[in-house]
């Protein structure tokens, strides 16, 4: 279980199961519940096993206040929590996983060209489709930056652009070895990511779709570089 499982668990069992003795509202016209790891009764568990699972109930803890799922209610009162608001969603998630794994991205920093369906894709769930889209992305920035042809795709596309030995986007500020290092980036990267997408439907967590966007925005990042400028 992870932290955030482990975390919307303890929140269900204080605030919607009710099981802990001191639960009150969060109106704001009762004192906020007091979030303890030691107001959450654990049965069940070999005594043996204690430890490990107040340790366990601690680190969830410490996660959402991290994540910014509880905040503080009183600053005269330390240790005293509150529901956030994106703790109140968390809270009402059936599955949190989608609402964390959009927090991971920061729209502001992620490429242009991924703020159309890609992005939507993603916070709509569909986390192959986004993947999909974002590597496509990045393989029609690469035609249109160095102006091959449209029968170019793929990872073909991707060596002709990027060829050490004459690519229209390579770079010759770097080392040979280097410039091949980015020839075989974006190959590996249309090869892995968007190809398979292509022919059969590929799993896609929300974690991992994630962090694939922010590598497609940084592979963005380096066609822009690459750009030939008027």
């Amino acid at each position: 279980m992870t932290h955030a499982q482990l975390a919307h668990a303890i929140l269900r069992a204080l605030l919607v199961e009710k099981r802990a003795a001191n639960v009150v509202n969060f109106g704001g016209r009762d004192p906020p519940l007091r979030f303890h790891p030691q107001d959450v009764q654990i049965d069940g568990y070999p005594q043996e096993q204690a430890g490990a699972v107040d340790l366990a109930v601690a680190e969830a803890w410490a996660w959402m206040d991290r994540e910014l799922i509880l905040v503080v209610s009183d600053f005269l009162t330390p240790g005293w929590r509150k529901l956030s608001r994106v703790g109140e969603q968390f809270l009402a998630a059936a599955d949190p996983a989608p609402l964390l794994a959009a927090r991971q991205i920061d729209r502001t920093n992620l490429h242009p060209a991924l703020q159309g369906e890609a992005l939507d894709n993603f916070l709509r769930g569909a986390y192959d489709v986004s993947v999909f889209c974002a590597f496509r992305d990045v393989e029609v920035a690469v035609r249109k930056a160095s102006g091959l042809p449209e029968t170019r795709l793929g990872i073909q596309l991707m060596a002709d652009a990027f060829n050490p030995t004459g690519g229209p986007l390579r770079d010759t500020g770097i080392a040979a070895g280097e410039q091949t290092a980015m020839m075989n980036l974006f190959q590996g990267a249309i090869g892995l990511f968007k190809n398979p997408g292509s022919h059969r439907y590929v799993q896609v967590d929300a974690k991992a779709a994630a962090e694939l966007l922010i590598l497609a925005s940084h592979l963005l990042a380096l066609v822009d570089a690459r750009t030939p400028r008027a």
